[in-house]
C-alpha cells in the first residue's frame, strides 16, 4: 500500500527476512504492475496482501483472514492505531468546506475518516486514486482539503517537502486499527501464527528497513478488532459513499 520509490529496497529487505522464514511464499508482486487490488484481495492464490480496513470489514468480510498489522511510528500515528490527517492550504479561511480530495470512495483513512470528521459527506468530492495525488490536488488549488493517511503524509513530509510545504494539517480522523495485513480466508490457524512470528521477527531483525518504512512493531490483530473498531459506520444503513 506503500509503494513509494524511496521505500522499495528496505520493503524488498523486510520481505526477504519472511521469506526466510516461510520459503514457500513468492516474491513481492512486481512495483510497476497494474494491479487490480481488489481482485488481489479476492483472490485464491493471495497468500498476504495489506490491504484497507474498509473493504475488509465490507466488500471482503468472511472472504479474507486478518493475520495482523504493522506499528508505525510518525509524528501522527504510533501503535497499532491511528488517525487520518486534514489537511487543507494554509490561511485557508474555511478549510473544511468546498471540494475535497479523496484517493477513494471505499478508502478508510480517506473518505470514511473524512465523512467522520465532518459528521458528512463534503460538499463535492474529487476521486484522486492516491493519498499523495490528494496532496498535489490540494496544494495546487484543485481541492480545498483532503484527508490523508498519516504514513503517507510523514512520508510526504520527509521525500516530498515542496508539496507539503503551502499545507498544514487542520483536524484529525477518528482513531481506528492500522492497515490490516491479509491472507485467504482457508489458511489455518497454524499458517495465520506462521506469518505471524515470521513478520513479528522480521520487523526486529531488519530493524533498519524497518525505521526506514517507519514501523516500529508488528501487532497479530483479528477480524473482530476491525469489525468493533468500525461498526458505528458499518452498521450505519447508509454507510459513507454507498
Amino acid at each position: 500500500m506503500y509503494p513509494f520509490p524511496e521505500w522499495r529496497g528496505a520493503t524488498e529487505t523486510l520481505w526477504a527476512s519472511v521469506r526466510r522464514q516461510v520459503p514457500d511464499l513468492p516474491e513481492l508482486a512486481p512495483w510497476d504492475a497494474d494491479v487490480d487490488v481488489h481482485a488481489l484481495w479476492r483472490s485464491t492464490s493471495m497468500v498476504l496482501s495489506q490491504a484497507c480496513g474498509w473493504p475488509l470489514v465490507t466488500a471482503l468480510a468472511d472472504r479474507v483472514r486478518v493475520v495482523g498489522a504493522f506499528r508505525y511510528s510518525t509524528p501522527r500515528w504510533s501503535g497499532d492505531r491511528y488517525r487520518s490527517v486534514i489537511v487543507a492550504p494554509r490561511g485557508a479561511d474555511a478549510p473544511c468546506s468546498g471540494t475535497a480530495a479523496v484517493n477513494s470512495h471505499d478508502s478508510l483513512s480517506g473518505w470514511v475518516s473524512l465523512v467522520a470528521f465532518l459528521s458528512g459527506e463534503p460538499d463535492l468530492a474529487i476521486a484522486t486514486g492516491s493519498h499523495l495525488a490528494s496532496l498535489t490536488a490540494v496544494a495546487d488549488g484543485t481541492a480545498a482539503f483532503a484527508s490523508v493517511d498519516a504514513v503517507t503524509f510523514a512520508y510526504a513530509e520527509r521525500h516530498r517537502p515542496d508539496l507539503v510545504a503551502g499545507l498544514t494539517v487542520v483536524g484529525e480522523g477518528p482513531c481506528v486499527p492500522c492497515l490490516p495485513l491479509i491472507t485467504r480466508a482457508d489458511a489455518t490457524d497454524e499458517r495465520v501464527a506462521t506469518l505471524r512470528h515470521a513478520l513479528a521477527t522480521a520487523v526486529r531483525e531488519e530493524t533498519g528497513s524497518a525505521v526506514t518504512l517507519l514501523i516500529d512493531g508488528f501487532s497479530p490483530l483479528d477480524d473482530a478488532d476491525y469489525r468493533a473498531a468500525l461498526a458505528p459506520w458499518v452498521s450505519d444503513p447508509a454507510p459513507p459513499g454507498r
